[in-house]
């Protein structure tokens, strides 16, 4: 599995599309939706049309085919991300 930090904007005219879309989903569809996307936190700037999510997914093409079902209604951006406790490990292994 591989984490990955989600970044997205709400176009204006779109926002009011997605927040009811987002405000009738029940935990059940908000997990059919992600698919193969354990979703780990979201949070949600909505005065400033954007949001964002830490997941945890086995592929990046899970992750896409998840913000594809939102496609219509939002732009976004996937950063591969890693914890402390990763990015030690390895820096500790290269520097060896």
């Amino acid at each position: 599995m591989a984490l990955y930090l989600l970044n997205w904007k709400l176009p204006t005219d779109k926002k009011m599309d997605a927040f009811g879309t987002f405000s009738q989903m029940t935990e059940e569809d908000d997990a059919a939706d992600a698919g193969n996307v354990e979703m780990l936190g979201r949070w949600h700037d909505l005065a400033g049309e954007q949001g964002w999510a830490i997941c945890d997914s086995p592929t990046v093409t899970d992750v896409q085919a998840w913000l594809f079902n939102w496609g219509d209604m939002i732009t976004t951006t996937i950063t591969p991300v890693q914890t402390d406790a990763e990015v030690r490990e390895m820096v500790k292994a290269k520097m060896s």
